[in-house]
């Protein structure tokens, strides 16, 4: 660029002293000035117009080259330019310089249409494109068990949606405490099937809402807002276009939380450790059925039942870290978090309990372009795992007998599912009961590269609870709740056949089976056929 900035300004005094020569020899010059001088009035000479006009255009050549500098650069402070300045190319890939300011912004998402055909385990009442509309973990724990009047119903289902389109913000900018960057990312996923004005989608097209996916902000080593759990090893995840959740991996989906990241040297290399907070999820199972910390009202799940009250709350942010080292074959990740569970209903219960998990996950480049996935974790009260939501919450943090008979039905609404009413006192809370269940998780994925622009992915996961059934055997009616209610296991396959025939396009096929299994045996089943095209902006 210097070399180019030289050649110009070398350039521009050939010019002038072409110019000079031109007009003549010194002597001459100075002869013609003097007679000019003489006989009019003083006025720039012809020489004087073209050097004037040689520096203007010297100085547009200048800014010019200027620019042309500013644009090579990447990744560095840029030049703080005036407003109306042109838009000039950006810090990282796709981005342009925002005119009077050191800020590179970036705007893109994906367009996306997906059409799911269920050949078996299909609801066909559900809110088109929702979260049980879908395949995957998310519609896994509620699938009909087999032989029962919903899985002779859920044969030949079929959805069309575009709800999973995306639009993304990017900023970065660079600081004397490092690049400071901005993320906030939305899609159109937030209509379900129990919100206002969404249990009709397929007849109305418009109730389909913006969804936050992504809002966080960087400033060096330090994260803070809405991101990726911390340990939620995306590197390690299979390609697949199944967006409610992959079985088998560890990690929250995407979380509030504050994180801080540094370089650490480890006898296995130089690594990175995230640590940090994030917003806690508390689940407990219950006789009454599954309720979670922001459940609003504790209802039951058979004959109208009710707790009468949520014992659960937060007290203190969940920590979690991540230990990552990063070589040319791949990489290798633990992660590990803590939580600790309170049950406080105001009156006679008031306690604590403590539970966590952790595990490994990483990546390895094989021949040519394929790779290969894997993560494995386990943990003892561990309700956060990167698992679908739904009956018998994947997994529940806590199991107790609390609204139950078995606790003297504390906590359950006098009355109405209890035989007899409910009294709390300090002796019934005396006969509530809480276990830490324990859960497990595996993942395994391989990609192959058939061509430069096909590929194929095959996925496995597999995870499963175990729990103190005699806790939550059956309902204060007697109504039983593991046959149908609390899964033991589930599991998820998938292979996909993608194609990109140009590089921001992909389509092609998806092929999944996924069942379940309750404590009492009995099982659920979907398979079936995913298409979609993805044209990424």
């Amino acid at each position: 660029m210097n070399f180019r900035r030289n050649l110009v300004i070398g350039g521009g005094i050939i010019v002038a002293a072409a110019a000079t020569m031109a007009s003549g020899p010194p002597a001459a010059q100075a002869q013609s000035s003097t007679t000019a001088a003489i006989s009019a009035p003083a006025t720039p000479s012809g020489t004087e117009n073209e050097l004037t006009e040689l520096r203007a255009n010297q100085q547009l050549l200048q800014r010019r080259l200027d620019q042309l500098e500013q644009i090579a650069q990447v990744g560095v402070a840029h030049p703080h330019l005036p407003p109306g300045t042109a838009s000039l190319a950006g810090s990282f890939p796709r981005s342009f310089l925002i005119p009077g300011t050191d800020t590179s912004i970036a705007i893109g998402g994906r367009v996306i249409l997906s059409a799911t055909e269920f050949f078996h385990g299909g609801n066909p009442n559900t809110s088109n494109g929702s979260n049980t509309g879908s395949y995957g973990t998310a519609s896994i724990p509620g699938l009909p068990l087999n032989g029962s009047a919903a899985s002779k119903r859920s044969n030949d289902v079929f959805y069309m949606n575009s709800q999973e389109s995306r639009l993304f913000f990017e900023t970065r900018t660079p600081t004397a405490l490092g690049e400071a960057k901005t993320y906030i990312e939305f899609d159109f996923h937030g209509c379900t099937a129990s919100g206002t004005n969404c249990s009709g989608l397929t007849t109305f097209v418009n109730p389909l809402l913006p969804r936050l996916r992504l809002a966080y902000a960087t400033l060096g080593p330090w994260m803070f807002g809405q991101n990726w759990g911390i340990g939620t090893d995306l590197a390690a995840f299979p390609e697949a276009f199944d967006f409610t959740g992959i079985v088998g991996t560890w990690g929250r989906g995407r979380v509030p939380e504050a994180s801080y990241t540094f370089a650490i040297p480890t006898i296995a290399g130089n690594a990175s450790l995230q640590v940090g907070l994030m917003m806690p999820v508390a689940t407990m199972s219950t006789p009454q059925g599954e309720i979670a910390n922001d459940t609003n009202m504790a209802l039951g799940i058979n004959g109208g039942g009710a707790l009468g009250e949520n014992p659960l709350k937060n007290e203190w942010p969940q920590p979690a870290f991540a230990l990552t080292w990063h070589q040319p074959w791949g990489h290798v990740q633990l992660h590990a978090d803590l939580q600790e569970y309170y049950l406080n209903d105001g009156l006679f219960l008031n306690r604590s309990y403590l539970g966590g998990g952790g595990g490994a996950s990483g990546s390895f480049k094989l021949w040519g372009r394929d790779n290969l996935g894997w993560s494995v974790s386990a943990g003892k009260g561990e309700s956060t795992t990167n698992s679908g939501g739904g009956p018998g919450n994947w997994f529940s943090g806590l199991v107790s007998n609390f609204g139950g008979a078995g606790a003297g039905c504390y906590g359950a609404v006098a009355s109405v599912s209890c035989p007899g009413g409910s009294v709390n006192t300090a002796a019934t809370a005396g006969l509530v009961k809480v276990a830490l269940p324990g859960s497990f998780n595996a993942n395994l994925n391989y990609q192959h590269w058939w061509t430069p622009t096909v590929r194929s992915t095959f996925n496995i996961g597999y995870q499963d609870q175990t729990i103190n059934t005699t806790l939550i055997g059956s309902d204060p009616k007697g109504v039983a709740l593991l046959g149908s209610f609390y899964n033991r296991s589930e599991i998820l396959g998938l292979a996909n056949l993608i194609w990109s025939p140009v590089p921001f396009v992909d389509t092609g096929f998806e092929f999944f089976y996924g069942a379940r299994q309750t404590f009492s045996h009995a099982r659920g089943s979907e398979i079936g056929l995913d298409y979609n095209f993805v044209m990424k902006f």
